[in-house]
């Protein structure tokens, strides 16, 4: 039996599909408040238990008969209550722990490409510490660290093709910064490969899609896949600091706050090398990726 944790979100709603496709029996733990209809109608595939990180009796419950843990849940926007110390930190803690009481042999982590120990942003400082707290745990363990994942129901694509349609400008923080989206469906591969063959034991893999680009390209290549023509402002990151710090006290979803403003100042890309040689994907290019759901409904096969 696997569990997975935010089996309800963006990359848990792809990899339970697989999941189900591929007739692998699952478990999700989900908050009461989650819309499960579309896990109730693989109830022959898919168990339901509710609970949550900070739940310890909960998480006991949800790892009966659990031999593989994949861990999804993360946030990029903190509110009351759900800070990246308390979800990414605290909660990986809390389910490691209750995953070595369980006896869970295997842990898969989806932690984030930047997570290092001195890092600038606490978002990759605290996805760090819950990387420490997997490896620690005398658990065998996969962990990745994936740049900015986009498909069908992605938050960050979604977010750029509104300001692309509905902007007389389109602005671009910083554009010179470099990112590496990876189509998520390539992600749910490596996951999958990482579920089904225990030779892949103990490691990080930083995986990324084919291509290498700035934040401006980002844009121009979304606006031509949507035949968008409009002028393009990169903004710089000091004018941003200000609004940043606003918006995040008058909004609980702000559409950028100042943890997300610092991790801009650097480069979200990598050597995608290990993860071609190790998983033998085949990467779908950034143009491809973005018309296969947002022209033709976002499916695995292209």
């Amino acid at each position: 039996m696997i569990l997975v944790t935010g089996g309800t979100g963006f990359v848990g709603g792809h990899l339970v599909d697989r999941l189900v496709h591929e007739k692998i029996q699952s478990r999700c733990l989900v908050r009461k408040d989650s819309n499960i209809e579309k896990l109730k109608k693989e109830k022959a595939l898919i168990d339901v238990a509710f609970g949550d990180l900070t739940d310890e009796e909960s998480l006991k419950k949800a790892l009966e008969g659990v031999e593989t843990v994949v861990h999804l849940i993360g946030i990029i926007v903190e509110k009351k209550g759900a800070t990246f110390e308390i979800i990414h930190t605290q909660g990986t803690r809390k389910l490691v722990n209750a995953c070595k009481m369980a006896g869970v042999r295997r842990f898969i982590y989806i932690s984030a490409l930047g997570a290092r120990e001195k890092a600038r942003s606490r978002y990759h400082i605290t996805k760090w510490e819950a990387e420490q707290a997997v490896i620690q745990s005398g658990m065998e363990y996969v962990i990745f660290r994936p740049s900015i994942m986009i498909g069908k129901g992605g938050e960050f694509i979604t977010m750029l093709s509104k300001i692309v349609k509905e902007a007389p400008v389109v602005p671009v923080i910083d554009g010179k910064s470099k990112v590496q989206p990876i189509y998520v469906e390539n992600t749910i591969d490596c996951i999958i490969k990482s579920v089904t063959e225990p030779r892949i034991n103990n490691r990080i893999f930083e995986i990324g899609g084919p291509d290498q680009i700035t934040y401006t390209k980002l844009f121009l290549t979304l606006m031509d896949v949507l035949a968008i023509k409009k002028r393009v402002i990169e903004i710089p990151l000091l004018f941003m600091y200000p609004a940043a710090y606003i918006l995040e006290r008058l909004l609980e979803k702000p559409p950028i706050t100042i943890q997300q403003l610092i991790m801009l100042q650097e480069d979200n890309i990598c050597d995608i090398k290990e993860m071609q040689e190790v998983f033998g994907i085949e990467l779908v290019p950034l143009e491809e990726a973005l018309k296969s759901f947002l022209l033709h409904g976002g499916g695995k096969n292209l």
